[in-house]
């Protein structure tokens, strides 16, 4: 796979030569176990926006990319009303098989229906065209609802030192390598008032305390391993 570089000084945005995937990419659903090893995350990441204001009781959520639901799980678990957006015919038929109430694409959910937070965790890299999706997704917002996007960091430390085992470029689906950057244009791009990116070290499980704590400090200087924002409308 080879990889060019947005010409433009404010972007410089990393991309894959020839996209081979359709809109949204192909994930390996295989992992059927990934429910019980995320579900302690998936709980904290809840907790944590009710904590921060952004869920409430009777909050709509809509995982965008959501695979076969492990994060769409545990928000029904917690009473909210969800739906998910996944372009896998597979990968519906287990949000069938668990009552989910899903789309192939984001475009097929009734225009009037609006959500108080939209989710594209590790999924913006699967798309053709991000910007799209970003304001696709905004304007599937409630008046003060959120969009919380995570992708890995192209820009990271591991990324430059070693590339071919960073979790930007190691999978071969993805599409789209982030910088802060290029993200932030992206967000600019698609109409967002307001973005402001976060370091959460419980997003990604299963780290050592001494993984969680190298990351901490390369947060300021733009090289740790992913990148996390909230963006809004106003």
């Amino acid at each position: 796979m080879k990889v060019r570089q947005c010409l433009n000084d404010q972007c410089k945005h990393k991309f894959a030569e020839s996209p081979f995937l359709s809109e949204g990419g192909v994930m390996s659903y295989s992992e059927s176990d990934k429910f019980s090893v995320l579900k302690q995350r998936n709980f904290q990441m809840i907790d944590y926006f009710l904590q921060q204001g952004y869920l409430r009781v009777g909050s709509k959520v809509l995982d965008l990319g959501s695979g076969e639901g492990h994060i769409a799980r545990a928000f029904v678990e917690r009473d909210f009303d969800v739906s998910c957006v996944e372009p896998s015919n597979s990968a519906r038929k287990i949000l069938d098989s668990y009552g989910l109430v899903n789309y192939p694409k984001i475009t097929d959910i009734p225009s009037e229906v609006k959500y108080d937070l939209i989710l594209l965790v590790e999924v913006i890299e699967h798309f053709n065209f991000p910007i799209d999706a970003l304001n696709e997704a905004k304007s599937r917002l409630t008046d003060d609802g959120v969009i919380f996007v995570t992708t890995p960091c192209a820009e990271s430390l591991k990324s430059r030192l070693k590339p071919e085992k960073a979790a930007a470029y190691m999978e071969q689906t993805h599409l789209h390598f982030f910088s802060s950057r290029s993200l932030e244009y992206c967000f600019q791009s698609a109409g967002f008032s307001k973005f402001q990116r976060y370091y959460l070290d419980w997003m990604i499980p299963n780290r050592s305390k001494a993984m969680k704590t190298i990351d901490r400090l390369l947060y300021p200087l733009d090289l740790n391993s992913h990148l996390t924002y909230f963006a809004c409308n106003g």
